[in-house]
């Protein structure tokens, strides 16, 4: 399957998850540095939306 701008796959045809390590240096958003997140996200014809959620 060939996925481009002009030809849509619809996005219950791609399993799409992630799980995205964060990372950084300010002191405010050290949480970040100790969390687990899990995300998902569907391919649009000039994007990528990904949704990303917290594990608590």
């Amino acid at each position: 399957m060939h996925l481009s701008a002009v030809n849509m796959c619809p996005p219950e045809r791609i399993y799409f998850r992630s799980q995205p390590r964060l990372s950084t240096a300010a002191s405010r958003l050290g949480w970040m540095n100790e969390r687990l997140f899990i995300g998902s996200g569907q391919r649009l014809p000039n994007s990528v939306e990904l949704d990303v959620y917290q594990v608590t």
